[in-house]
Parts: C-alpha cells; structure tokens; sequence
C-alpha cells in the first residue's frame, strides 16, 4: 500500500515546516496532503511546492479537516500527524512493514514523547504535552487504553468503516477540543478493529503551552469527557459522576498538583449542564 500523510495546521506550529521536510524526504511514491485550516489561507506558500498537496479546508475544525484530508487522499493507507511533530528516524521504516501489510485491519499508533516535559504538568497530566508512552514492546492496547492522536495510522476501509472523525469533538481553529482520538477507537473497538501500540513509530511532540494553557485544556476536556460518556457511554457517566463529586468534596483542600488538575477536570464534568 502506498500511503497518504494527512496533516491539518492553522498555521501557528513552528515544526510544520520540519515536519513536511522530514516526510518529503521519504516520501518515494507516497503523498503528502495539507489542509490549510486557517481563516485566511496561512499555509497557502505550500501551493508552489510539488510534493505537497495543499488543500484549504474553510470549514473548522481539526475532526472536519483530518476528514477532508481522508477525502482527498488517493492511496489507503492513511497516517494521520499534528503539525508539531518530528518523527525519529526509526519512523519511516516501520511505517514501511504496515504499509507491506495488506491484510492490515487495526489503528495503529506510536510512542510520542514531548520534546519537554514542563514541571507544571504532573505525571498523570503529561498527556497535555503529547506523553503517550506504553514502553518498549509491541502490543494490543486493552478497552480504556488510547493511542495518542498526534499519530494515528489506519486504512482508508477502516477509515470509512469507522465514518471518520466525529466533527463534534476536536480541537476548532483555536478553540481547545478534545476526544476525537478517543471516539474513533472507541468505534473501531465496536467493530472488533485493535489498537496496536509500536513503540518504533517514536516521534517527538513540540507542545508550547503554559500554566493557564494546561488548566484551560483540563477544563475543556472534562466537558468532552461529559458529552462523550453521556451519549456513547450512560453506565460510566453515573458512575463518574458520584465519583467526581466525592472527590471534590473529600479533596478541596489538597495542595498536591494532580488533585487540584483532577478537581478542575471533575468540576467541568459535573457542572457541564449548568455551565452552558
């Protein structure tokens, strides 16, 4: 199979340009497809270069933009990147053997290590920065463990199997979103689809947020996790919600950094029907 790298950027990462330089370098017969999801065609300098196909997508989104790079790519085995990731150079060669695969009929994603880890962000919330790290070894992921969605490789038959991204969850333009990595696999588990984790894809995530940015991307995501667990998940969103409200009661007045991201996470999940 050949395959169809897929990157959507506003414009505002500082690796892109690495990043496309990196692909072209191996890119052989495979292809390269940007979708430019700014306002105002930020990328569009990319045109000129022959080995990118540039695409503005007006529509925001980065669920709705991945998908319009899907749509538009013409080979199946479709790599899905974030624009501010830079992969190791074990990289091109294990993408190589599941794209020799054709019988291939899993998600698969890598290790991807922030290239730093602020003291901000404990353990637990080292996700913020792109930390998916499952160690060392090939493995099948179990229900509830996610492959980190800065890389996300799959057939366009998976693809479509799946219906996509859902456009509902996702970062839009520059407002913060999350979950639409989660859902896709959630789905593709439905469908008896595995998760494989490969520890050789191994790229490296250049996130550039700060203290507030991390607190609104906690808060936001405990809103995600609320509309996710209340439509595709009615069991887990009762059981979540007496445990998040013991939880505040029993720990407002921890100081540890883990319990007060949690108590901003568990507050967003509680109060998303009053919030709104």
């Amino acid at each position: 199979m050949k395959v169809s790298y897929i990157i959507s950027s506003i414009g505002k990462s500082r690796k892109l340009n690495e990043l496309l330089n990196s692909l072209i370098k191996h890119l052989n017969e495979n292809e390269i497809i940007l979708i430019d999801n700014s306002e105002n065609k930020a990328l569009q300098q990319y045109k000129k270069n022959k080995a990118i196909h540039y695409y503005h997508e007006e529509k925001t989104g980065l669920s709705n933009a991945r998908n319009r790079g899907a749509r538009e790519a013409s080979n199946e085995l479709l790599v899905f990147l974030d624009d501010d990731i830079i992969p190791k150079s074990s990289f091109f060669g294990v993408l190589n053997s599941y794209a020799n695969n054709k019988s291939l009929k899993a998600i698969v994603g890598g290790k991807i290590i922030p290239k730093e880890i602020p003291k901000f962000l404990p353990i637990k919330y080292q996700y913020i920065a792109g930390m998916k790290d499952f160690g060392d070894d090939k493995k099948i992921l179990p229900k509830y463990k996610y492959l980190g969605g800065c890389l996300l490789v799959m057939t366009k038959e998976t693809f479509n199997k799946v219906n996509g991204f859902n456009n509902n969850f996702g970062h839009d333009g520059s407002k913060l979103g999350a979950n639409e990595d989660v859902l896709i696999q959630d789905i593709a588990r439905k469908n008896d689809i595995n998760m494989i984790y490969d520890p050789k894809l191994y790229v490296i995530h250049y996130w550039t947020g700060n203290y507030e940015v991390a607190i609104k991307r906690i808060e936001i995501q405990g809103k995600s996790d609320y509309l996710l667990d209340k439509k595709y998940h009615k069991i887990r969103l009762f059981l979540k919600l007496i445990k998040y409200k013991l939880f505040i009661v029993l720990k407002k007045k921890s100081s540890d950094l883990t319990d007060i991201y949690d108590i901003v996470r568990y507050k967003s999940y509680v109060n998303y029907k009053r919030n709104r």
